[in-house]
């Protein structure tokens, strides 16, 4: 089965309801949209009209299903504009003139050098596909085309001003009838592709304004054009159409299909994590069906010698000898449910998400989706939350489940909500695109206060309302003394254990990685399932044998260690999210707010990993501990 998951395909041809192909007939025009300018270098990305990049006409708005930014967009920093690109189904076109832009300013002689050292890239689109550029001897392809070129050794700075535009359409073989029963001819756009240039245009003086330029038509070996001050620039492109094989329904999987090597390193990834659970689960036997089950019987026989034999001076030891204190409730109660719960509010979202993508609903033409699927399923699983955590509280004979309630609906999303607002007022300050509008903030309010707290006080309540968790012995009233534990046991064994759960998840992680801040596209559910699946055994096995060395050392404060001991693999997250920004040489070092941006939001991420993590590890431990002093007689 979970080889199954494995080989799902990781974006198939189902889409979300509501997308649905539109026919083109002959001469019918397409828009092509702007989206924003990103750059690999420079995570801060830019509008599309921050530069002289020819402005459509006055008045014209995005039309149709386009107009409408979801969540997602909002805060992804996505816009979608018109241009003065005009496309006509099946109407080529050469060296079409776009526009004539005014004077270059210093100022934006300035910006233009700044963004084409940092290696900003367009996006654009045509019928919801992204602009892409063929990658040379390969079938790869990559999202956008270069703002311009530098010329190394004049210095001088080239803007990609003529773009020779590739559309792939496909005729449908359905028959497709117009409104009084006649069949018509139409057509669906499959694919679109730019080889970007630059030209310095030259026009004829005499002729009209809106004529073409005499370096029409344009050939490869033409003099570039740079962008500088005083330079007035003029805008061209060509069009040709192609017809392909490929269906509408699977337009986009050239565009997911990963090379060879890639699907090798995920299929090594997958081994790894395998191997590593393999190793865990054997090791965890070990423990469960030889170690623990000869200490009952070992146990049961010393209990049974007592009974028949008062002075008997058989000693019971290890962890057989906590029965009466391996349930006592631990220190700061409140805090460790709160984290528990919060981890399992992540855990459910993601599961929900990773359900979906494998059902196909996500797919990259509905812009934004998949991020506000997200934002959406963490504020209803608020419930989820709430529920663990006061179920969990009464067990451990807490009183106040308002005061519960409130942390819990406040703690993790003050810190979250925190960061976004410091970062997002320093994307407004630069002027970026990704700065969210007002409106969304409020409307990110509402669903959080509006919403999510009231799930997360109901939740609390029906939790705590719940018959509590039956513990198998009883806790006695005076607490045992701990025997002095070493250094290790204390902090290292911790920090050690870690390590495996990250190992399950390091080479998945890189893909992760790239498709955030390499901006590329990422939607293999299939292998991402199957390592988190992964993920969650291993966890909670790495707390379960934590906490099987503490008992054996007659530590029975076992709550906070068996959270800590696979929550401490969030450390190893922000650590390689720190060796991968050092280790892109495309990432410049230099740019603060970029690196801010990374280093922020990336801690966020190793936070909330690390309750993830610590909740599944403590739940597991949780139920070691139950099963293990189920089969001792305390009595």
């Amino acid at each position: 089965a979970a080889l199954l998951v494995a080989l799902a395909p990781p974006a198939g041809a189902l889409y979300l309801p509501g997308i649905s192909p539109v026919d083109y007939e002959e001469g019918a025009p397409i828009s092509v949209e702007a989206h924003k300018l990103t750059s690999n270098t420079n995570k801060v990305p830019y509008d599309y009209f921050s530069l002289p990049l020819c402005k459509p006409p006055a008045g014209a708005e995005p039309h149709g299903e386009l107009s409408k930014l979801n969540l997602g967009q909002l805060l992804l920093g996505e816009r979608v504009n018109p241009t003065s690109y005009e496309v006509h189904m099946l109407l080529p076109q050469t060296c079409a003139l776009a526009c004539k832009e005014a004077a270059v300013t210093t100022k934006q002689e300035k910006k233009f050098a700044r963004l084409v050292e940092d290696k900003y890239r367009v996006r654009l689109s045509l019928d919801n596909m992204p602009v892409v550029m063929r990658m040379l001897g390969s079938a790869a392809y990559t999202l956008g085309y270069p703002l311009g070129f530098e010329d190394k050794d004049t210095k001088t700075v080239f803007i990609n001003n003529h773009l020779r535009f590739t559309i792939m359409y496909h005729k449908p073989m359905i028959p497709i009838t117009d409104s009084i029963g006649f069949a018509k001819s139409v057509y669906r756009v499959v694919g679109f592709e730019v080889e970007p240039m630059s030209v310095n245009h030259k026009f004829d003086a005499a002729a009209d304004a809106d004529s073409k330029p005499t370096t029409c038509p344009v050939v490869d070996t033409a003099e570039g054009q740079p962008f500088r001050e005083g330079e007035n620039i003029a805008f061209t492109y060509d069009l040709e159409f192609k017809e392909s094989e490929l269906e509408w329904a699977t337009r986009w999987d050239p565009l997911l299909t990963t090379s060879s090597e890639q699907k090798q390193i995920q299929w090594f990834a997958i081994l790894n994590s395998f191997l590593l659970g393999l190793f865990l689960t054997a090791l965890l036997a070990l423990i469960l069906l030889r170690t623990v089950h000869r200490d009952i019987s070992k146990y049961t026989q010393i209990v049974d010698s007592i009974e028949e034999d008062e002075d008997s001076n058989a000693e019971v030891s290890g962890w057989k000898i906590l029965h009466g204190d391996v349930f006592r409730p631990p220190r700061h109660v409140e805090l460790l449910v709160i984290l528990v719960g919060t981890g399992c509010q992540i855990v459910s979202s993601i599961v929900i998400i990773l359900v979906l993508g494998l059902l196909g609903v996500f797919s990259p033409a509905y812009r934004g989706g998949l991020l506000t699927a997200i934002l959406l399923l963490w504020v209803v699983a608020s419930s989820v939350c709430g529920y663990v955590a006061g179920r969990l509280y009464r067990a451990c004979g807490g009183t106040d489940w308002k005061q519960v309630a409130f942390s819990a609906s406040f703690a993790f999303p003050s810190l979250v909500f925190g960061v976004f607002l410091v970062l997002n007022f320093f994307m407004w300050l630069m002027g970026s695109i990704s700065a969210v509008p007002i409106l969304t903030i409020f409307f990110l309010l509402f669903l959080w206060i509006g919403v999510s707290v009231p799930l997360v006080f109901l939740g609390t309540l029906a939790g705590y309302k719940q018959k509590p968790y039956d513990f198998p012995v009883r806790t006695n009233l005076i607490p045992r003394k701990i025997p002095p534990q070493g250094g290790f046991l204390r902090v290292g064994l911790f920090f050690i254990s870690g390590a495996l759960p990250f190992g399950v998840i390091c080479i998945e992680l890189l893909f992760i990685l790239d498709s955030l801040w390499q901006n590329e596209l990422y939607y293999a559910f299939g292998f991402l399932g199957l390592v988190f699946t992964i993920l969650i055994i291993t966890s909670a096995e790495t707390s379960i044998i934590i906490v099987y060395v503490k008992l054996v050392s007659e530590d029975y404060n076992w709550w906070w260690q068996s959270l800590w001991a696979s929550a401490s693999s969030g450390l190893y997250v922000l650590l390689f999210s720190i060796y991968y920004i050092i280790s892109q040489t495309e990432l410049d070092k230099s740019h603060v707010m970029s690196n801010l941006l990374y280093l922020g939001y990336m801690s966020l991420i190793s936070i909330m990993f690390s309750i993830m993590t610590g909740a599944i590890g403590f739940l597991g431990g949780l139920w070691f501990v139950k099963k293990i002093y189920a089969a001792v007689r305390a009595d």
